[in-house]
C-alpha cells in the first residue's frame, strides 16, 4: 500500500500509512483504530476518519471513538449498508473542506 501511495501520490504529506493487510487487525476492529492513534500520538476526541464503507470505516471508527465521517460520494449506488452509528456524511471531498473550514 505504501509504495503504491507513494507512486500515485509522490507529494503527500503523511507522516505514515498504515494498511490492515500488514496487522493481525482489519477495519472495523477497533485495534486498528488504536493502532493509528498510537501511532500518530493522538486521542480518539481529536480525529475524524472518513472513508466510504458504512460498516468498516465509519462504525470501526465510531467503535474507537473517533469522529467518523462516510463519504457516501465514492461508491453510493454500491453502497449496500448504512452506518449504526451518527456520522457526518458527505458526497464530496469539498463538503469536508468546506465543514473544517467553520469549524
Amino acid at each position: 500500500m505504501k509504495e503504491r501511495i507513494n507512486c500515485f501520490i509522490p507529494s503527500h504529506k503523511f507522516e505514515f500509512i498504515i494498511a490492515s493487510s500488514e496487522y493481525v487487525f482489519r477495519k472495523p476492529h477497533k485495534r486498528i483504530f488504536e493502532l493509528a492513534l498510537r501511532k500518530a500520538n493522538l486521542n480518539a476526541c481529536d480525529v475524524w476518519y472518513c472513508g466510504d464503507n458504512a460498516v468498516f470505516d465509519v462504525d470501526g471508527a465510531a467503535d474507537c471513538g473517533i469522529f467518523p465521517v462516510w463519504y457516501k460520494g465514492a461508491i453510493e449506488k454500491s453502497n449496500k449498508h448504512i452506518p449504526k452509528n451518527k456520522c457526518l456524511i458527505i458526497d464530496d471531498w469539498n463538503e469536508l473542506s468546506d465543514k473544517l473550514k467553520t469549524l
